[in-house]
């Protein structure tokens, strides 16, 4: 019970932080698909 009402309490940051984690996580691996890209362009 204590540890529902303190999610409750944070749900805002809580959403935050998983929103922005999902944005990096989204923009690391499209960094990661273009320098990937290019070296694959390199070889061929």
């Amino acid at each position: 019970k204590l540890l529902g009402s303190v999610v409750y309490a944070h749900s805002k940051e809580l959403i935050t932080a998983w929103y922005i984690g999902f944005l990096v996580l989204i923009f690391s691996s499209f960094l990661v698909y273009l320098v990937e890209k290019d070296a694959n362009n390199q070889f061929s």
